[in-house]
């Protein structure tokens, strides 16, 4: 699986509580609720979305409503930058202790 990724959730961009923290991007969905989009975590490694480049990686985090392009602000859309996130190697998925790990350097409210 050399040259693949997973994206992994950190927890919302703005704080605020997340119960994703730690879990893998299965799929995102960025015109949900007329360009609000919605995000779909795993817990599952093996079901989540890979990404081939740190590109591709960063340019689907990126993406833009096709529904609502612009916010308010007139800023670009992009309802996955709500998330913070990071790349996981399937690769290092073997060790036990990495979701542990990710889940303790950001957890929610330092809880």
């Amino acid at each position: 699986m050399a040259g693949k990724m997973l994206m992994v959730c950190l927890g919302f961009a703005n704080g605020d509580p997340c119960e994703d923290v730690g879990k893998y991007l299965l799929r995102f969905d960025p015109d949900y609720g007329g360009g609000l989009g919605r995000a779909y975590w795993t817990d599952n490694a093996a079901e989540a979305k890979l990404f081939k480049t740190s590109e591709e990686f960063f340019s689907f985090w990126k993406q833009e409503s096709m529904l609502r392009p612009r916010r308010r602000d007139n800023k670009p859309n992009r309802p996955l930058t709500a998330y913070s996130v990071t790349t996981a190697d399937p690769a290092d998925l073997n060790d036990p202790g990495l979701l542990a790990m990710v889940r303790a350097a950001h957890s929610v409210n330092g809880e």
